[in-house]
């Protein structure tokens, strides 16, 4: 799979975060249940920004997926960690006055 440009640099950001936390830890540790905690405690630090912790959750769970895969660790400690960012779609979902609004500026074959 090809990945854009943006898609790149997006992981870029988050794994020189992960390394600047986590790169000097050991795989053989990733094995311990305790390190849990301490993604927990990370995740704590970034919540300020929910979208943000998220990230960094996710690459943190694919890069653990991945250590499983090679079997260079057992446990993946990052699995199931609920996300902080809560989207609020409430603003984009059109209202009946919207769509009373929209429908003379409409074709006939549209609005059906």
């Amino acid at each position: 799979m090809k990945l854009s440009d943006r898609t790149k640099n997006n992981y870029r950001v988050e794994l020189t975060k992960l390394s600047a936390k986590f790169g000097k830890v050991p795989f053989v540790v990733w094995n311990d249940q305790r390190m849990r905690a301490d993604v927990m405690a990370w995740r704590s630090e970034l919540a300020s920004k929910p979208r943000t912790a998220d990230k960094a959750i996710v690459m943190l769970g694919t890069v653990l997926s991945w250590s499983m895969t090679e079997g260079l660790i057992t446990r993946n400690v990052a699995t199931g960690i609920p996300m902080l960012y809560k989207p609020d779609r409430a603003a984009i979902i059109w209202t009946e006055a919207d769509w009373t609004a929209i429908q003379p500026h409409c074709s006939t074959e549209l609005w059906q």
